[in-house]
């Protein structure tokens, strides 16, 4: 068959593909039109009519290099009680108890293979999912034929028990006991072929939710198998059996038992996921796929990798315009189609482990830095990489460039590189966002950074340089990480976010842009100087009083605020800064300092209405005195940072009075206090919260 990856895995994306077609599909959705196409196959038909979907049933038949594939649905949320009909329609089957369900799967399959399901297979594949897996094993025993079930319902009991119907509604002399005796004896095969699963491929991912329902039906007993042909072979509940027949009964048992086959399993490494978790037939296709191609470095960040994809709160989806993590995760298990048909490319697997291979080898490591080897950066790099090839899938790539993934090792010099210059996703502000914060936040930084396209970072402790490569653009925002020793890093003529660690010395240049240097302590906690090439700043909470040297750099940022500092500085920008001073007795927040000199020097806004917008906002309003003496012993508080003299606060409330704004007696107040030198914010540069 035209299909170059394996058989367990093409059945695998079959099993799962059926939950994305016809009536009530998952997401992502496709159509199940006949011609349409899904790699090299071509559906030839379905089953969703009205009869079927008040039982719950769903199949779709596909044609592959003249041969006939039947995929049959599963239960769409494996929580047992969670669909009526998908329970007493289907799931009643592991008991072997003939279910709807069953019926609706043997109509489907005759319908397509174009003869009795109780003749010999003439080539038919079915295949499957959950309940989906117990119907196409079911058939697959019935018609001798080739299944390949996954996380499958068990259907050894209910074949044995469909075959005895089947023969008995044939062999119409079965009337009692000592007729019953020589059909088990001697007929029972004679009208119809007796079920046989080796042809049947059990499939299962090892812990998941049937498990426990599978070994259950192995180990429950002949008991209810033996309820169940009484009454079909009698035609009612209260026949009893002789003593000779219960005991012929055993036989027709063990062949059920048999049925159930021998499982292949695949191990999901993580020890974090729920069985119902588990259960997941896109985690499955995934795992088979990492199988086939030996991916096993990855398994390291298992447990961060899996658990993101059953995380409810899990952002990136949404960023690339997905609903849920479902979504995502069938469109990166689509992406190992390689021919014909692709829907969501085929490149977005590949980058899926190949990424994780390298996050693996990278977490592998024995000198690996505190700082990165701590589970909220894990959490944060796993969400990256699935956030990356959820976005190739998305966006349906074939270029092969993009397969090697995000993630690279430089293991000569100690480097982590995350690189997303080369692909549309520098575009994808959303999905960008959230990436590069959650790997802000799994470093601890206390705010949010912005434009990140290229991160490099020391794994292990190292005295080597760290540059930013130069091909790096002006648009190109990069985040460089230091470790704990000598650091000498150089930034991109881009915006840099540089992290300098706790008691190394750090040498640092930001070349062009508005580079950030990070400090995770306080502000108070450091001394910051001035110098005529830039800054240094001392750690006061060093026994040794390290000192980092930093040249070409425009903000230091700190847990509790950010330090700020622009060659472009004007006098409008120190009297925006006093206001906030004056009217919230408070230094701007980063955005909030930005977004108000940009309106200004854009001529956009006048300083009259920053103070205007300052005097309205909920945070003045909501305290705001009532009358102008307190008006006027606020504002003067704030503005000379001390009580005022009584004969101050009277001429200003005078001033209020005579008819002038809040807003005139901020400016003035502003002009007089001289405000930034007073204060001394601006000596060298600006303090923002």
């Amino acid at each position: 068959m035209t299909h170059p990856i394996s058989d367990s895995l093409w059945y695998a994306i079959l099993a799962m593909d059926a939950y994305g077609r016809g009536y009530d599909a998952m997401r992502p959705v496709l159509s199940d039109a006949i011609g349409t196409k899904l790699g090299n196959a071509t559906v030839i038909g379905s089953a969703g009519d009205a009869t079927a979907q008040k039982d719950g049933f769903y199949a779709i038949a596909y044609e592959l290099d003249g041969q006939k594939i039947i995929v049959y649905r599963g239960t769409d949320d494996p929580s047992i009680f969670s669909r009526s009909s998908d329970l007493w329609n289907g799931w009643v089957q592991g008991a072997g108890i003939i279910s709807t369900q069953s019926e609706d799967a043997i109509r489907f399959y005759e319908r397509i293979a174009g003869q009795s399901v109780f003749k010999e297979n003439p080539g038919v594949v079915t295949t499957g999912h959950s309940l989906g897996g117990g119907l196409a094993g079911y058939i697959g025993a019935l018609s001798n034929g080739e299944a390949y079930v996954y996380d499958a319902m068990p259907f050894g009991a209910a074949s044995i028990t469909r075959v005895i119907k089947e023969q008995i509604e044939q062999a119409n002399w079965v009337t009692g006991p000592a007729e019953l005796t020589a059909f088990l004896t001697t007929q029972l095969s004679r009208f119809v072929l007796m079920p046989d699963a080796d042809k049947v491929n059990y499939i299962s991912v090892d812990g998941e939710v049937l498990g426990g329902v599978r070994l259950a039906a192995l180990t429950l007993g002949a008991a209810l198998e033996i309820g169940v042909a009484t009454a079909l072979i009698a035609g009612h509940p209260a026949y009893a059996l002789t003593a000779a027949a219960n005991g012929l009964l055993a036989g027709p048992w063990a062949l059920a038992v048999s049925l159930e086959g021998s499982e292949s399993t695949l191990d999901p490494v993580a020890k974090t996921l729920g069985a119902v978790d588990l259960h997941s037939p896109g985690l499955l296709a995934l795992l088979q796929y990492a199988k086939d191609n030996n991916h096993t470095d990855w398994y390291t960040i298992a447990d961060p990798l899996l658990s993101g994809w059953f995380n409810p709160d899990n952002r990136i989806p949404q960023s690339i315009g997905l609903v849920d993590n479902d979504e995502m995760i069938g469109m990166i298990v689509y992406s190992a189609l390689d021919s014909g048909e692709t829907p969501f490319g085929t490149v977005a697997i590949k980058a899926l482990f190949d990424d994780a291979n390298q996050l693996g080898s990278l977490f592998g490591q024995s000198d690996l830095l505190q700082g990165l080897n701590q589970a909220s950066v894990k959490t944060a790099l796993a969400s990256m990489i699935s956030g990356y090839a959820g976005y190739l899938a998305s966006q349906k790539s074939n270029e092969a460039q993009f397969a090697n993934g995000m993630i690279s090792l430089d293991t000569t010099n100690k480097k982590l590189i995350i690189d997303l210059t080369d692909t549309d996703i520098a575009d994808e502000i959303a999905l960008k966002a959230d990436m590069i914060n959650g790997l802000a936040q799994g470093y601890k930084l206390p705010y949010e950074v912005r434009h990140v396209d290229y991160i490099l970072t020391e794994y292990a402790e190292s005295t080597l340089p760290i540059v930013a490569p130069d091909w790096l653009t002006f648009t190109d925002g990069t985040m460089i990480v230091g470790s704990g020793l000598v650091n000498d890093m150089t930034g991109s003529i881009g915006d840099d976010y540089i992290l300098c660690a706790n008691h190394s010395v750090d040498t640092v240049n930001g070349l062009a842009g508005t580079d950030t240097v990070v400090y995770t302590g306080n502000k108070a906690d450091y001394e910051i100087v001035r110098t005529e090439s830039g800054f240094t700043v001392t750690e006061l909470m060093s026994a040794n009083r390290v000192t980092d040297f930093l040249s070409n750099i425009e903000a230091i940022k700190f847990s509790d605020g950010s330090w700020m500092y622009t060659a472009t500085e004007s006098a409008e920008h120190r009297e925006i800064y006093g206001y906030y001073d004056t009217v919230l007795n408070r230094a701007p927040t980063e955005d909030e300092f930005d977004f108000w000199i940009n309106a200004v020097d854009s001529g956009r806004v006048a300083l009259g209405e920053v103070v205007d917008s300052l005097l309205q906002s909920e945070e003045f309003t909501e305290t705001a005195p009532m009358n102008s003496l307190e008006i006027a012993t606020l504002l003067l508080t704030n503005a000379f940072e001390a009580p005022p003299y009584v004969a101050s606060v009277e001429r200003w409330a005078g001033y209020l009075n005579q008819g002038h704004t809040e807003a005139e007696v901020v400016i003035e107040l502003g002009r007089l206090s001289q405000q930034v030198v007073t204060t001394g914010h601006i000596e060298n540069g600006y303090w923002l919260v």
